[in-house]
């Protein structure tokens, strides 16, 4: 009867509705990113222009650049100098698997601490390029290269391509820098039959 009891308590258990899921980084280390330019390294370098890959919506004048003095890794990284209203600065689309599971990486850094937060999010879309799922997280920078993290949930069945966009505050006494914006596939899922 004992036995019984356990395994219905086990089954019980693994049928519950969430998960959990221990990322280690020796777990990501043969893992491929999934963001072209990642580290802003790629393109003909010009302090004014946008990296390769990376899209800037309604670009403002003297507000964004191509940083080579203070990146977290390699020489170049994005500066958003100054924000007199939320810039968003958006990768180049990637393929995605609709059944895994997917992990945001990223190092920020900014030139005063305050309580104005940077919005990470990671958005999939399908195949007419309509969104059909949101991820986000507000995330706070300081002096300091910090690494920060972001983990989905389930996609819709419908998503084929992915992004991740920044979205950086209006602060116009402040200077934000990113660098080194990384997307791993961690987990997929079979649905059931």
């Amino acid at each position: 009867m004992n036995k019984i009891l356990i395994i219905v308590l086990l089954i019980i258990t693994g049928c519950g509705v969430g998960f959990v899921i221990d990322l280690r980084d020796s777990d990501q280390r043969d893992l491929i990113n999934l963001v072209y330019n990642s580290g802003f390294e790629s393109g003909d370098y010009d302090y004014d222009t946008t990296p390769e890959d990376w899209i800037v919506l309604n670009k403002p004048l003297n507000k964004i650049f191509w940083d080579n003095g203070e990146s977290h890794n390699g020489e170049k990284c994005v500066k958003i100098k100054h924000p007199d209203r939320k810039i968003s600065l958006i990768s180049e689309a990637f393929s995605l698997n609709p059944e895994a599971v997917y992990q945001v990486k990223c190092f920020l850094k900014s030139q005063k601490d305050n309580s104005k937060s940077t919005l990470l999010t990671f958005s999939a879309f399908d195949k007419n390029g309509k969104k059909v799922n949101k991820f986000s997280k507000k995330i706070y920078p300081n002096q300091s290269w910090s690494s920060f993290e972001l983990n989905t949930g389930f996609l819709k069945s419908s998503a084929k391509f992915g992004r991740i966009t920044f979205i950086f505050p209006k602060d116009s006494k402040n200077v934000y820098w990113v660098d080194d914006v990384e997307t791993y596939f961690i987990h997929s899922f079979h649905k059931r039959k």
